[in-house]
């Protein structure tokens, strides 16, 4: 989209900077612009820019992954956060992160563990408004590792629930958003664990009135051993 540029007072501008999938798609910025920034496109040109410096980038750890286990819990809560910078999302699962991430029972994308015969309740608090996609984050269980059902054609994936025979998100595999939401004040790169960035880093942050979207699913003996809870709409976001 381009912008007529005006010369006779200063302009608000936005830009991100983002990494590209594995698709060669455009993941989310996971650097831009923060405040309200101006610039006057006709002042006289100066050179005001710090010098760069060369250096080595040591790639950090991950985040130590996190587990819940289905003999211990039958119910398990879905909200979106941040991807933890480069400890979380993508040191975590080897790809590039979208810029949100499901975060079940308050922990970022953890390994669900679950029993066969036994069944569970999902609670979904992602977002409910399709016309609106940036509070839009359905959730489906399914055995494709990358998701986004609704940009892929001749989808041949195993789907255990949350996509409708037309194709849609489910309305119970969907609810009213909650959001961890960080001021960015400090990278969660200067955290050694998930649970000290959310700590002093995250809060909670959900659209009034609520509205929980909820469904029960029981994995079975023809359910494939590994599944994954994706995000209907978009890659990258598991």
């Amino acid at each position: 989209m381009y912008h007529t540029l005006v010369s006779d007072r200063g302009q608000y501008i936005v830009w991100g900077v983002g990494p590209i999938n594995a698709d060669g798609v455009v993941a989310k910025h996971s650097k831009r612009t923060q405040g309200n920034i101006q610039i006057n496109f006709a002042r006289s040109p100066e050179n005001n820019c710090k010098p760069l410096r060369a250096g080595s980038q040591v790639a950090l750890p991950a985040w130590p992954p996190h587990s819940l286990l289905g003999s211990t819990t039958d119910t398990f809560t879905f909200r979106i956060g941040p991807t933890g910078g480069e400890r979380g999302y993508t040191a975590l699962t080897g790809t590039t992160a979208w810029g949100v991430a499901y975060y079940v029972n308050d922990i970022l994308i953890p390994e669900l563990v679950l029993k066969r015969g036994v069944t569970y309740t999902f609670v979904v608090q992602t977002g409910n408004n399709a016309n609106f996609t940036a509070e839009y984050h359905p959730v489906y269980i399914t055995d494709d590792p990358n998701g986004g059902y609704v940009q892929q054609t001749n989808y041949s994936y195993y789907i255990a629930y949350g996509i409708g025979s037309d194709g849609r998100p489910l309305a119970d595999a969907t609810g009213t958003l909650c959001e961890w939401q960080t001021d960015g004040a400090r990278s969660p790169d200067f955290y050694s664990t998930f649970d000290a960035y959310k700590e002093q880093n995250l809060r909670l942050a959900c659209v009034q009135p609520q509205r929980q979207g909820a469904f029960k699913w029981t994995p079975d003996a023809s359910t494939p051993s590994e599944l994954y809870y994706q995000h209907a709409s978009h890659q990258g976001i598991r």
